[in-house]
């Protein structure tokens, strides 16, 4: 079954960090982590995730934020499995490349206040954005999807684009984007769906 490790003051690992697939690790108040992370499973924290080293994705992973704090990748990303992200509204920073050596499945960014990008990201399936109705997010830095397809499906949310963007695919099924000033280039196609969307409607296959 799956195993629960609980920390009830912050966390600090002066080394590498590895959560196995039968286990969740839940902190409360800070995770900060020195060296390499190996995550296969979930972890929820109340207050900030800082990962120095390079993260690798063994299974699909949750990264959560209950208050608000930041969730920070200094290094890279790789595993071919999902990545979901939830920082409520703090921020989500990628310090490095994501899915460079190793593409990810897919990488599903919750609720924040702000996502920081500076390098490419590399998804098999995927950027997927689902913020949260009634919250706004903002997207900033460098943010090239490369050979990526980005799925808006934020009803209710708004999402404002600090820099240019770059996808191959982009599906925009509900939300709101400003582009303000921005410049959205895609490799193929740019699609809007309507709000007569409906995703068990096999017409929209």
């Amino acid at each position: 079954g799956t195993k629960t490790v609980i920390s009830s003051v912050p966390l600090s690992v002066n080394g590498n960090l590895e959560v196995q697939t039968n286990q969740t690790l839940n902190v409360t108040g800070d995770l900060s982590v020195s060296g390499t992370s190996s995550i296969s499973a979930s972890i929820t924290t109340t207050e900030d995730q800082t990962y120095t080293g390079e993260v690798t994705l063994g299974a699909n992973t949750n990264l959560e934020s209950t208050n608000n704090g930041i969730i920070l990748f200094s290094s890279t990303i790789n595993g071919a499995h999902n990545l979901t992200l939830n920082a409520g509204t703090g921020t989500i920073t990628f310090g490095s490349t994501v899915g460079n050596s190793n593409p990810l499945n897919q990488l599903i960014i919750g609720n924040a206040n702000a996502v920081n990008f500076s390098d490419a990201v590399t998804a098999n399936n995927g950027v997927i954005s689902r913020a949260g109705t009634g919250t706004s997010q903002s997207w900033n830095g460098t943010i090239s999807l490369l050979n990526t397809d980005l799925y808006l499906d934020h009803n209710g949310a708004t999402l404002t684009l600090g820099a240019n963007l770059s996808c191959r695919n982009l599906y925009f099924y509900g939300g709101n984007l400003n582009i303000a000033n921005r410049t959205i280039t895609t490799s193929q196609d740019f699609v809007v769906f309507g709000a007569g969307y409906n995703p068990d409607d096999p017409e929209w296959e």
